[in-house]
């Protein structure tokens, strides 16, 4: 994704604008087309990106030159994983990368002297599979820890009862989106071969849902086939469910 940004002057456009929006409304419309143009290039949108863009790509003093920073750092990092066969956490990467590359002058020069590895830590982000690790870790000193997983006690609960929005028909995104702003999850059926559905959905992921007075990010959870034969995707709002 950040690659793309980088390497595609459309993109690169685009989250310039983002960056330089002021109002609230200017802010939503850049970003719409930021995601729009990744989703061209094939790039899901989801939850998870869109934070991601807000505290990373998208914050103050955020540019160009700490775009390509940032690459830089998280290639150096890969390759230094790929060197020594074995997958660093972002904090151990990010020291190594520093201390073993010519980073740390561009580092400096963005931070300041003395500040390169803690500069690195606030451009770079944890991998995906250091985040799993945590994913179910919680701490609460008032209570035990919890054993039921929320995806399966929705899917007892309420699987048959879930609102069911027919890709195709009329007015199915906004079907989709006033479910998810009602329930907090829908299911959206489609056809085996029908093959629209796939760019159509990360388009609609890609807008946030009105619920009360916040704004949510919809998510993929599931995607089942269904005894009709039909592909039934399950999406939901995970701060609403």
């Amino acid at each position: 994704m950040l690659a793309a940004i980088v390497e595609n002057p459309s993109l690169c456009d685009a989250i310039a604008e983002l960056r330089a929006a002021t109002t609230t409304a200017g802010r939503d419309k850049a970003r719409r087309k930021l995601f729009s143009g990744l989703a061209n290039q094939g790039i899901p949108v989801s939850r998870t990106l869109s934070v991601l863009m807000a505290t990373r790509l998208a914050r103050p003093a955020a540019s160009p030159e700490t775009d390509l920073l940032t690459l830089d750092l998280l290639r150096a990092w890969q390759s230094l994983e790929e060197r020594h066969g074995v997958a660093l956490p972002a904090r151990l990467g990010v020291a190594a990368v520093v201390l073993t590359t010519e980073l740390h002058r561009r580092l400096a020069a963005v931070g300041g002297t003395g500040k390169e590895v803690l500069t690195a830590q606030l451009l770079l982000w944890p991998a995906g599979g250091e985040l799993r690790q945590r994913a179910l870790q919680s701490y609460n000193p008032f209570r035990s820890e919890a054993y039921v997983d929320s995806a399966l006690a929705r899917l007892l609960l309420f699987d048959t009862r879930l609102p069911i929005v027919e890709f195709g028909g009329p007015n199915w995104a906004t079907q989709m989106a006033e479910a998810l702003a009602t329930h907090g999850v829908v299911r959206v059926t489609a056809r085996h071969n029908e093959r629209a559905w796939k760019a159509a959905l990360v388009d609609a992921l890609g807008s946030p849902v009105v619920s009360g007075f916040l704004q949510f990010y919809p998510m993929v959870e599931a995607i089942r086939t269904l005894e009709s034969g039909h592909l039934a995707i399950d999406i939901l709002l995970r701060e609403r469910v």
